[in-house]
């Protein structure tokens, strides 16, 4: 069977149990687990989430080849990506003898999103953490880092969680959120326990908290019916801990949460009353936060109109435009879209 991932590249699937894929691979679908196509509001984190494909030579025989999809994984850069180190090995813990290594990123039932041939060499992984951070031979076009940040904290028992995944290792990506939390005992050392729902495939993707933090990757199954069982993955924490690579990364994103965001030095403040959002400018920048300690966006000036202040904000093509001095505001929910009320904006520093 024939899937075309670009105009140029197109794939023959075969079953990743072929080439023996370790066995912490193999994972179990909850009971009346759910899987959704990835709804409009999640699609901004779905940029950045791929499938991995690994060309091997062809079970037919004859010099061709097969290529097989083994994992998700996750960009965190426009040239890094991440993933399951097994997803590379087979169950005697040798290198699967792939001549090629592709990730297609950002495909979901309506974009084909766009694929990228991948480094032979890992810059950077781990046996223990079960990770890989594996550079792309061209760039990622639609990586954007805008909403990307990670968890403070590790999530508490019960936490709600999702995941964006592609599980079964043959289809488009998918969303699991219901019943998909931490489960009662979340920790073990570097490894966070889930209940969400995963699938072969499911390996190396991302996993979220409600608050659209990145918690951990995912790299094993093990959930059943029972209600002592629990899937695993790694958290995000453990590998900016032992990843350089990965910690430089994060510190590129343009969000910042919690201590980070209380550190900033503002200069000048705004606060859109009717929103509890607040606009503000540190070193010549500016951001945007929700509350008093949500996340942290960044924003870019767009125009020098004396007296006004004009703010694109790249997560969602959003642009604001209020009095320099304080007032009342607008916005348009896309730069080609009329402006409409935002409500009064404070200024409050």
């Amino acid at each position: 069977m024939l899937v075309h991932l670009a105009a140029t590249f197109s794939l023959v699937l075969i079953s990743a149990t072929a080439l023996n894929v370790q066995a912490v691979a193999s994972e179990t679908s909850a009971a009346g687990s759910r899987r959704e196509a990835v709804p409009v509001d999640y699609l901004p984190f779905a940029q950045n989430v791929g499938r991995v494909f690994l060309e091997v030579p062809a079970t037919a025989g004859g010099g061709g080849v097969d290529s097989v999809q083994v994992c998700s994984a996750l960009a965190i850069s426009t040239r890094l990506i991440i993933t399951a180190r097994h997803c590379f090995f087979d169950i005697t813990g040798g290198k699967i003898p792939y001549t090629a290594a592709y990730v297609q990123i950002g495909y979901t039932a309506a974009k084909t999103g766009e694929t990228h041939k991948l480094n032979p060499v890992f810059i950077d992984e781990s046996e223990q953490e079960d990770f890989v951070v594996v550079e792309t031979e061209s760039v990622i076009l639609g990586f954007s880092s805008s909403q990307m940040r990670a968890a403070e904290s590790l999530p508490s028992g019960g936490k709600s969680l999702f995941i964006l995944h592609h599980p079964d290792r043959v289809s488009t990506m998918a969303l699991t959120r219901m019943q998909c939390a931490a489960f009662k005992t979340p920790i073990d050392g570097v490894f966070l326990r889930h209940t969400c729902d995963t699938s072969p495939g499911s390996s190396g993707a991302p996993i979220f908290d409600g608050n659209f933090r990145l918690v951990g990757i995912h790299r094993a199954g093990g959930r059943t019916a029972e209600d002592e069982s629990f899937n695993q993955a790694v958290t995000f924490q453990a590998l900016m801990e032992q990843s350089q690579v990965i910690q430089n990364a994060v510190k590129a994103w343009g969000g910042a949460v919690g201590s980070l965001a209380a550190s900033i030095n503002t200069q000048v403040e705004y606060k859109a009353e009717a929103h509890n959002i607040y606009f503000y400018k540190s070193d010549d920048k500016w951001f945007f936060r929700t509350g008093t300690d949500g996340v942290v966006f960044n924003l870019v000036e767009q125009s020098d109109v004396a007296g006004m202040v004009e703010l694109w904000r790249p997560f969602d093509d959003k642009v604001f435009k209020f009095p320099a001095a304080g007032g009342s505001g607008v916005v348009k929910p896309k730069p080609i879209s009329p402006w409409t009320d935002f409500g009064l904006f404070k200024k409050i520093k």
